[in-house]
């Protein structure tokens, strides 16, 4: 596949230097002539920004060339270039872009009695067309800030304008994949739990934006921390003219739809409410500028869209209706305040609110005509509630897909729920300076992420009350109690940097050296379960905890518990420290007017400078593994360079900018999220211990409200107890690299219109990869007949584990508690292929558009999810077992995408003018994998096992369990032809009968989608000073406001469609079949694939806003 992939990348690009970083200005270069074709050495070019009267200046060098660098982004620019003899050569209306090197080739005319002074209003550029331009990028500048449609105020609404993206996800990069930048400043989510962006996915308020650019390919080796994709933001400065504005946005549940086709739904309580205005101006005129942004929302975030079961809406009757009873939770609730004093909260009907407020201010200072220095601040404050984690990780199980607590066989209770700090600070400072030919940016930054989780609940067990009624495997009932992962959750991370570029011009050559130092300290508090945590099979389970006979107290299924080695079990922390220190260098080469080369070096050496938590467990140390590995969790990955050498090339084939050839190759590094590297140090087992306990004979005892009751009387000395997970980084393990190549033609069509055909390729030379090396070898299951032979593991603990533990945590030969150890490794056969072919308007009169078409392949061996290595381990579909996982499809890649803009401004009247824009965006809603609703292959993980698709003949051949669903009974006989018919229904089994199923294989149903802005602006001049009224109309999904029937969404009905009832009596190479039962979705059996998502999400929606605009 890989090479037919290289193929067609070579193949494509045969029938078919603009530099990006971590930085936050932009340049001028070009070589000043004479009309005769002669170089002139020693012309004087001076570059203006007229709103702040900023003034640039150089002069040519050898063979006329000129550079400026770190200019303010924007405009407009006013250009002059003199020379003795000559005529002043002007350009007016020039804007430059984002890290977008401006190419500029003035041809000066010899002075005459007759000529004047040449003036050229050359106006906004194409970036497309740009002898600097060489790999993929897409600019969003404050235009389309201001045009583009958002509902959510994000810069995720604005970067899927890039082909090849899939929301958080671009450049062929999950979501963590992204480096994304303000000011030079990092703004990623480095901690790595929650979106991709910190100060959950709002750090900045768009009104403090100046431009975006999402960079797939930059070539500048200033550019670093991604394998996806570098996005890059500025902020707004001030200039000479006071400008500001006030605004509003908001919107209701009633702006939303309320039917999916003939279906009409309750439409769950939402008022969102946003503030904020924005001001900038002089403070000394043409030497001090300040900007200021103000902003805070608030909006119920409905949480809980389920609703319970009653006599006249059962279970099943409506998508929104969950399993439980409300009778039944009432009685649970009322049964824990007489009995507990625990006060559960509602189960339905409450809407808890999302609050964020932002700061923003800079001030930028003209030193002189040869030094700059500008400063801001910014801060997010705020955080939203959330439902409980579905997750079980580190208690010793994991539920069926599609059967966890939050899925609609189950409701929780409110105060169960948790609320997620974000908050974000950051401050970045940069002095740009100007010596003769050299010029220089140094650039300081600190970024404070502080993501800590609160509760409402007392101090409380959590506990899962399971029920097998009406589902087709024991499932939670309902949940109540302290959230399992929040007693004392903190999650600080702070992070300095230096950067310090140094460039300069002689002759063809426009020279980089730079280097950067970057300091970051983790602090994370995770204790999962450290109010305990039990699962009963039953209600009357836990309610017999109260029972005065204690012989007639019915233990849980399953108890865990983190505790705290600390003297009086006092909270642990966890805490690391990592450094990362580059240098690199960079030549970008004028060959000749129409082909310029860029060629240059980055070298990274990251480092653990200061990891006091990351302790050597000497249990742990002394075991011994698969392949006789050792896992030491005291040592970390080995001090090594990571070597980046880059190439980009443009070349203008007629020297008239009519059509380019561009591309280049290169290496690039990313990081792995810090909650990897901190779990090494909290689940080591030296200053807290996980335990868990399966298995009604090997739990501790009945519901015990006290959170400490099973806990150790004493404090465990530390390394005298294992937890069942610990984690270690691999002492070779190297952060991810890729390499990524573009090749690329930028072409002039008729019409004005500007025609792009893109390739990407990305090969992984080093990715995370999970292992787990305490599993023993399976053995193919080969029973005579039956036609799937994927590898099964032991049935017992002591079987399928090479080292056990004891009930209190112990190493101990055929002990009955499991031991999962993970090992983070590299692995290296990550790809990624995109073709890109897109027709784009320039802005013109008002008018812009563009559509593009990308097709995509990719595959992997892990997807990049999980926020603990051990479900990071577990969550990945695979046919022998999570140690053995093959290439599969990337979930995060859409395989076909198109995406259309369309804008245009028109004034009339003199005192009106109307902006209508609208983005399309066409594809699959997303993949997914068919797998068994159990664990199948018993490796210790439920859902991840990928079926074996079986053939017409031998379906009639499978063992089916009898089941009764909704008081009717399928047989064996029923349930085959349910299977086939659901089979012969679904276009992903049909096609691959007769093999087992791939990772990702399946595709949930294309999508489309048309968002839509209407802006009406009412304007007059009052004096100087231009004022408007605005009113805006945001809709999104545009299309199901004229159709309910149009951009629907589609839901999964169950990817766990056989649920193995036998899968602990197969014996490899034995005689026993394996016998399933046919999954039910909404209640009932399984009969197809997808439904209609009856919700908001199907619907449009609607956002009203109004702003006050001066100048």
């Amino acid at each position: 596949m890989l090479k037919r992939i290289v193929l067609l990348f070579v193949v494509a690009l045969a029938a078919s230097p603009l530099l990006f970083a971590q930085i936050t200005t932009s340049a001028i270069n070009g070589t000043v002539k004479n009309n005769a074709d002669e170089p002139l050495v020693g012309a004087t070019i001076v570059a203006t920004h007229q709103p702040s009267g900023t003034k640039y200046t150089t002069v040519s060098r050898a063979g006329g060339t000129f550079s400026i660098q770190n200019m303010r982004v924007g405009g407009p620019y006013l250009i002059e270039i003199s020379f003795v003899g000559h005529e002043v050569d002007k350009h007016e209306n020039i804007y430059l872009q984002l890290a977008e090197s401006f190419l500029l080739n003035p041809l000066l005319t010899k002075t005459t009695a007759s000529l004047e002074n040449v003036v050229i209003t050359t106006g906004r550029r194409s970036s497309l067309l740009n002898a600097n331009r060489t790999g993929s990028v897409t600019n969003i500048g404050i235009r389309q800030i201001n045009q583009l449609p958002t509902i959510s105020r994000s810069i995720n609404d604005l970067t899927r304008a890039t082909p090849q993206s899939n929301g958080a996800s671009i450049g062929g990069g999950n979501y963590r994949q992204n480096n994304f930048t303000v000011d030079g400043s990092d703004f990623n989510n480095s901690f790595g739990i929650g979106s991709n962006l910190p100060a959950g996915g709002a750090p900045i308020s768009l009104d403090a934006l100046e431009e975006i650019s999402v960079n797939l390919t930059p070539f500048d080796i200033r550019q670093t921390g991604f394998i996806g994709s570098a996005i890059n933001a500025v902020t707004r400065s001030g200039t000479n003219t006071f400008t500001g504005s006030v605004y509003t946005y908001f919107r209701n549940e009633r702006h939303r739809g309320r039917r999916v086709e003939k279906t009409y739904f309750t439409r769950p309580a939402e008022e969102f409410k946003q503030y904020g205005f924005r001001i900038g101006g002089p403070i000394i005129k043409n030497k001090l500028f300040f900007f200021f942004n103000y902003e805070t929302e608030k909006q119920p975030r409905t949480i809980q869209t389920l609703t319970a079961a009653t006599a006249g809406a059962p279970f099943g009757s409506s998508p929104n209706i969950a399993r439980p009873t409300a009778d039944s939770l009432n009685a649970i609730s009322n049964y824990l305040l007489a009995n507990y004093g625990y006060v559960t909260g509602a189960f339905d009907g409450y809407t808890p609110n999302i609050e964020r407020t932002k700061y923003l201010l800079r001030l930028d200072w003209n030193i002189s005509s040869k030094h700059r220095f500008n400063i801001r601040y910014s801060q997010v404050e705020g955080g939203e509630p959330n439902s409980p984690s579905s997750s079980t990780s580190g208690a010793g199980f994991t539920y069926s897909s599609g059967l966890g607590r939050t899925n609609n066989n189950s409701l929780w209770f409110k105060n169960s729920n948790y609320f997620q700090g974000a908050n974000l600070y950051s401050l970045a400072a940069e002095l740009n300076s100007t010596w003769g030919r050299i010029g220089n940016t140094l650039r300081g930054t600190y970024t404070y992420q502080n993501d800590s989780r609160e509760s409402d609940s007392q101090t409380f067990p959590f506990v899962d009350i399971l029920s097998s009624t009406g589902v087709s495997a024991p499932a939670p009932y309902t949940s109540f109690g302290y959230e399992p992962f929040s007693f004392g959750n903190l999650r600080k991370v702070k992070t300095y940097s230096v950067i310090d570029n140094l460039t300069w011009t002689t002759g063809k050559h426009n020279w980089t050296v730079g280097g950067q130092f970057e300091l970051s300290e983790t602090i994370n508090g995770f204790q999962r379960f450290a109010t305990s945590y039990y699962v009963f099979n039953t209600w009357a389970d836990f309610a017999s905890a109260l029972n005065p006979n204690p012989a007639l107290r019915a233990k849980p299924r399953d108890f865990a518990i983190t505790y705290s080695l600390s003297k009086d079990f006092a909270p642990a922390f966890s805490s690391f420290k990592f450094a990362q220190l580059a240098l690199y260098a960079q030549d970008e080469i004028s060959l000749n007017r129409n082909f310029r080369l860029t060629v240059g070096l980055r070298v990274d050496r990251p480092t653990y400078p200061d990891v006091p938590q990351v302790i050597t467990n000497p249990l742990v140390a002394a075991l011994t593994f698969s392949d006789g590995i050792k896992m030491n969790t005291g040592l970390l990955p080995k001090t090594r360079l990571m070597w980046s050498p880059r190439i980009g090339f443009n070349w203008d084939l007629y020297g008239d900018r009519s059509l380019q050839i561009r591309g280049g190759t290169g290496v690039f590094s990313g990081r792995i999220p810090f909650v990897w590297i901190v779990s090494q140090s909290g689940d080591n087992g030296m200053i807290q211990v996980t335990q868990a306990f399966n298995g009604q004979a090997n739990t501790p005892g009945p519901f015990n409200p006290d959170p400490a009751a099973y806990r150790p009387a004493t404090v465990p000395a530390a390394g005298t107890l294992v937890p069942q997970s610990v984690t270690a980084l691999d002492p070779d393990f190297k952060f991810p690299q890729s390499w990524k190549s573009t090749l690329a033609m930028d072409g002039k069509l008729p019409g004005g219109l500007v025609g792009t055909l893109e390739a990407l390729f990305t090969k992984d030379l080093n990715t995370a990869f999970f292992t787990n090396p305490n599993l023993q070898s399976g053995s193919p299951l080969n029973v005579a007949g039956y036609p799937d032979s994927r590898v099964m593991y032991g049935a017992t603990v002591p079987t399928r584990f090479i080292n056990t533990l004891n009930s209190a945590g112990v190493p101990t030969v055929g002990g009955t508690t499991a031991f999962n150890p993970i090992l983070i490794r590299n692995g290296t056969r990550g790809y990624y292929f995109a073709l890109t072919a897109k027709i784009e308007k320039p802005f013109s009169k008002g008018f812009y558009a563009s559509v593009a078409y990308t097709k995509s392949l990719a595959g992997n061996l892990h997807d990049g999810s999980g926020d603990q290595p051990l479900s990071a381990w577990q969550i990945t579909s695979t046919v022998n077992g999570s140690n053995s996982p093959s290439m599969g499809y990337t979930d995060y890649v859409l395989p076909d995408r198109v995406v259309g803009l369309v804008s245009y401004r028109k004034e009339y009247f003199k005192h009106l003018a109307t902006t209508i824009s609208l983005i399309y965006n066409g594809a699959i809603n997303g993949r997914f994998s068919y797998v068994y609703g159990g664990d199948f292959n018993r490796d210790g993980v439920t859902g991840n096992d990928l079926i074996y698709i079986p053939t017409v003949a031998q379906v009639q051949q499978m063992q089916f369990a009898s089941q009764t669903v909704n008081g009717v009974v399928y047989d064996q006989t029923a349930q085959r032809n349910l299977f086939e018919a659901y089979i012969m229904q679904d276009k992903y089994l049909k096609a691959h009968r007769g093999q087992y199923a791939e990772r990702n294989g399946a595709q949930i149903p294309w999508l489309n989608r048309v968002d839509l802005k209407f802006m009406q602006d009412i304007f007059a001049k009052v004096g100087k000073n231009k004022n408007t009224i605005q009113f805006t109309l945001d809709i999104f999904n545009f299309g199901n406001m004229i159709n309910p029937s149009w951009g629907k969404l589609k839901s999964i009905n169950a990817s766990s469609i056989l649920v193995p009832t036998n899968a602990t009596s197969l014996i490899p190479g034995g005689t026993v079949v394996p016998q399933f039962r046919l999954a039910t979705a909404q209640g009932d059996i399984i009969t197809r694939t997808f439904r209609d998502n009856v919700s908001v999400v199907s619907t449009y929606s609607v956002q009203f806003g109004l702003r006050y605009l001066f100048n």
